[in-house]
């Protein structure tokens, strides 16, 4: 916004000519993009917030969103309704110029903890797209397979779920505490998919913050001194950072 360019790293310039680059996004991804009335997707607080007026009665909520979502559906509400109130919320916005040059390189694979599907749209917005991307969001699904069905395929890893899956019981959005602690439920070897990239390509996380927890947990799970540098897109950020 400032207008000022950055000096990209050489090391991440080749990783990404090369294709050995993954790149992993979070929630602050989703930002630039706009639905028809010109409105931005909610944030974490701002979909917590939400939550807790519609079921809770709640106008000032301080609780965190895990902790809204689960007391919504313990209250009675249940599961698939608040569901598709998240899915009200997150539906209809376009993908940004961001998300549409994605399409652009190739990658070796990407993953996302978000819920929308604006990456698979951007990749079928972009007319000269380089892959295919293959979305999968549990264990069961045949992974080879259906990589083999495509042409130039890139996997895209939904860590979290995906709205078009939110009723399937095996692989529920994770929004919860009780989410959260189930993860892996119908989800190891695609958790395990991102940590084998991890030991041997570069990682350029988008949307997170240096304190969330998937990031943490790579960061702590790998040897820094046996793995390629790893990158992230932090407006913001300082040299402590």
């Amino acid at each position: 916004m400032s207008g000022k360019k950055s000096e990209l790293p050489h090391t991440l310039i080749e990783a990404v000519k090369d294709g050995r680059a993954v790149v992993v996004l979070g929630a602050g991804a989703s930002m630039e993009c706009l639905n028809s009335a010109g409105q931005r997707p909610p944030s974490g607080e701002q979909l917590r917030d939400l939550l807790a007026k519609k079921f809770l009665g709640r106008e000032k909520e301080t609780r965190d969103l895990a902790m809204v979502a689960e007391m919504a559906i313990s209250s009675g509400v249940g599961e698939p309704l608040v569901f598709e109130e998240v899915s009200k919320l997150l539906s209809g916005f376009s993908p940004s110029k961001a998300h549409i040059s994605l399409a652009d390189f190739r990658w070796r694979g990407l993953a996302t903890t978000n819920y929308d599907q604006i990456i698979e749209s951007a990749y079928s917005a972009n007319s000269v797209a380089k892959q295919t991307c293959i979305p999968f969001v549990k264990d069961a699904e045949p992974y080879d397979d259906r990589l083999k069905t495509a042409m130039n395929p890139v996997p895209l890893l939904k860590l979290h779920g995906c709205l078009d899956h939110r009723l399937d019981r095996d692989i529920p959005l994770v929004l919860s505490h009780e989410h959260y602690h189930r993860l892996k439920a119908n989800r190891t070897t695609l958790l395990e998919r991102l940590k084998h990239w991890a030991q041997h390509s570069v990682i350029i996380f988008v949307g997170y913050r240096l304190a969330d927890a998937h990031i943490r947990s790579l960061i702590y799970d790998i040897d820094p001194g046996r793995r390629p540098q790893w990158y992230i897109v932090a407006p913001g950020a300082d040299d402590y950072d």
